[in-house]
């Protein structure tokens, strides 16, 4: 029997275990999409059975196929059946919840070119979603006193696929929310990535961003008297929506001309809106000059 005939039979008959798990419910129907993500390993095996055929070492090539046999059987364990959220496979969730004793939220988000989205949390002091098709991060949380401190770190993570998708703009790699109960300290470092922040319900003190060629979304609320927000990323577009009414002061003078057309007068180092200085809210703002768009609206 020649390895190709052994390959394809020992194919056929893993399939059709498979197929049979999932008609039973023993696996989640999503295993085929995981499975689909790690298709180079088909390209690997093939190309180690043409090496070591009709060779002294012909063996291999009939072990080939069962590694990947094996493979398969070992994603098939981690999916599991359709209620398993725990494997590596699946979509991946963190929660804290709430903690009476803290009294300030820092979080440190490092979320590469997955895209990500954060709004409020309804429950918990913070909770995460992140996409079966990217990258799980490693995550950190403590407790200093009345501060506690989240880190979210893709780097620390595993790559879970090698198949890119087109990605949509209703969908986000990483979804990540915080409670409006507790001031919130954020930061978030990416690239190419798409941020989309609706912050206008939190306790917002801080907010810095660096997503180089980015699209970065930013929308804040009138709850916190002061924010102090840093943006950076080289080509990025940047677009702030804050409330009417607010006062916005931004450092720097690249963006001058587009901030006189909104009526923004020069004061020393910076540009401040007519309201600033009587605004009830206050944002300040330090801008990237290496930006490639900028927009500011009010609603």
């Amino acid at each position: 029997m020649t390895p190709s005939k052994f390959r394809w039979g020992l194919y056929f008959i893993a399939i059709g275990f498979m197929i049979l798990a999932v008609n039973a419910d023993w696996l989640d129907g999503d295993y085929w999409l995981v499975l689909l993500g790690w298709w180079p390993l088909l390209l690997i095996e093939l190309g180690v059975e043409k090496i070591f055929l009709k060779s002294r070492l012909e063996i291999i090539s009939y072990l080939a196929p069962v590694g990947i046999v094996l493979f398969m059987a070992y994603v098939a364990v981690q999916v599991g059946p359709d209620d398993n959220q725990a494997g590596f496979f699946s979509d991946y969730r963190w929660s804290k919840e709430s903690d009476k004793d803290v009294r300030l939220i820092q979080a440190v988000i490092n979320h590469g070119d997955s895209d990500i989205r954060i709004n409020r949390s309804l429950y918990d002091m913070a909770e995460a979603r992140f996409d079966r098709f990217s990258r799980k991060p490693e995550i950190k949380y403590d407790r200093a006193d009345t501060v506690g401190r989240i880190e979210i770190d893709k780097r620390a993570g595993l790559s879970g696929n090698f198949l890119v998708f087109n990605k949509s703009r209703t969908l986000d790699d990483w979804a990540v929310y915080f409670t409006d109960e507790i001031p919130l300290e954020l930061e978030c470092f990416g690239d190419k990535a798409d941020v989309n922040l609706n912050l206008e319900r939190m306790l917002v003190r801080k907010v810095k961003i660096n997503d180089d060629n980015g699209e970065i979304f930013l929308r804040l609320g009138d709850n916190n008297p002061v924010t102090l927000l840093d943006i950076e990323g080289d080509g990025a577009r940047f677009t702030l929506r804050i409330p009417e009414g607010a006062g916005l002061k931004i450092f720097g003078d690249t963006y001058s001309g587009y901030l006189e057309n909104l009526n923004f007068t020069r004061q020393g180092d910076s540009f401040r809106s007519n309201s600033y200085d009587s605004a009830g809210v206050r944002l300040e703002l330090r801008l990237d000059s290496r930006l490639e768009h900028l927009s500011i609206d009010y609603y």
